[in-house]
């Protein structure tokens, strides 16, 4: 860290209001965090998912207004990311962030209304890298759904959440009946734990393709489906037999609106299998878009259903959810390498910004064998 700080900021009097004493804080942490410039935050907000300007940064430290949570998460990430802080502490003190926003907000307009789900949605939808907002919107409000469409590979049943953190080697088993969406209600910090490790870069599997978001499966009307393919909504209650323990790697963490998500890949003896996880840490549900796909020889291919073109739900406040495990499984197949991808980013986004892959698995010529790259 170079710790070069910039132009000197004009001092704050936290005396002045909720909104000075906030900046001050701010700005405390930057320092704390060994003194980054804007322009390095900004760059780091990039890299995490949640790109804001170095002037927006900068305006959210000075005091003269109360910053929107998304800039203030933005912040706080990208500070402590610098930092190298752990993925466990970085979850855990953005509840506290989130705690100490809400109260400053409270105090600044404590008769006043909350900005409506619709000013925040509009302003998470029109984010760039150089965007600046200056608005007061709180997270969106709770709301579920997904689709579901043809695609390509073959699935198996199975069902469950990794009990254990991401990158560490066990059998795989699943247990139980299928699952939809494994909601996990779990504590922020345990979240954090199974999504927070950085993972070595994925390698071999990648594509051009890949990398530009370009996996697509045939088109369907979006309709919101239950996994079997009947109208209706994901389940909502957590899976009490989500327990799949095995051979996996995840990706590094990326963030989206404050959610943490990460592909997998899984192993067993005959198969692969192919999920992305969410983490929400904050205070709000978050509603969000995403797409799972794998790669395999260099080969992008869909997961089947609406999984394989843009699936959408809602990640609740201190819960993880993850990609029903059958949704994309494939048969292990003699010298080649596999690794998941998956997008996430705001509903109704057409095109998709950020993708992460998992790290490569390679199965070796007698087509049982697998080895993990960089093993």
């Amino acid at each position: 860290m170079s710790g070069r700080q910039g132009r000197q900021e004009s001092s704050i009097d936290p005396a002045h209001g909720p909104q000075a004493l906030f900046a001050q804080q701010l700005r405390d942490l930057r320092k704390t965090c060994g003194s980054p410039t804007y322009r390095e935050l900004a760059s780091w907000t990039r890299k995490i998912g949640t790109p804001y300007s170095d002037t927006t940064l900068s305006s959210a430290a000075r005091g003269h207004e109360l910053p929107s949570w998304d800039v203030t998460s933005a912040f706080v990430r990208a500070c402590l990311s610098y930092a190298k802080t752990s993925g466990e502490q970085i979850e855990a003190d953005i509840g506290t962030w989130a705690s100490r926003w809400r109260n400053a907000k409270a105090e600044l307009s404590p008769d006043g209304p909350s900005s409506s789900p619709g000013e925040e949605s509009a302003e998470r939808t029109e984010r760039t890298e150089h965007a600046e907002h200056a608005e007061h919107a709180e997270p969106r409000q709770e709301g579920e759904g997904t689709g579901e469409a043809s695609g390509e590979g073959t699935t198996t049943a199975r069902t469950g959440t990794p009990s254990t953190a991401p990158g560490t080697r066990t059998r795989l088993r699943p247990s139980g009946k299928k699952a939809g969406w494994a909601l996990v209600g779990i504590a922020v910090v345990a979240a954090a734990v199974l999504v927070g490790r950085s993972m070595a870069a994925p390698e071999s599997a990648t594509t051009d393709a890949a990398r530009s978001g370009t996996i697509a499966a045939p088109g369907t009307s979006g309709a919101p489906v239950s996994p079997t393919g009947a109208p209706g909504r994901l389940p909502s209650a957590p899976t009490a037999d989500a327990d799949l323990d095995g051979d996996y790697r995840c990706a590094r963490p990326r963030f989206h609106d404050g959610v943490s998500w990460t592909p997998c890949t899984s192993v067993d003896a005959a198969e692969l299998t192919f999920m992305v996880r969410l983490t929400n840490s904050g205070p709000d549900p978050v509603r969000v878009r995403t797409k799972l796909g794998y790669i395999r020889a260099t080969v992008p291919h869909p997961c089947p259903g609406q999984w394989g073109t843009g699936a959408e739900l809602t990640v609740k406040p201190g819960t993880s959810v993850m990609s029903p495990p059958d949704t994309c499984v494939v048969d292990k197949q003699p010298a080649s390498a596999f690794q998941a991808v998956a997008w996430v980013g705001p509903p109704l986004r057409t095109a998709w910004d950020y993708r992460e892959m998992s790290p490569t698995v390679h199965v070796q010529p007698d087509g049982q064998t697998t080895v993990w790259a960089g093993e």
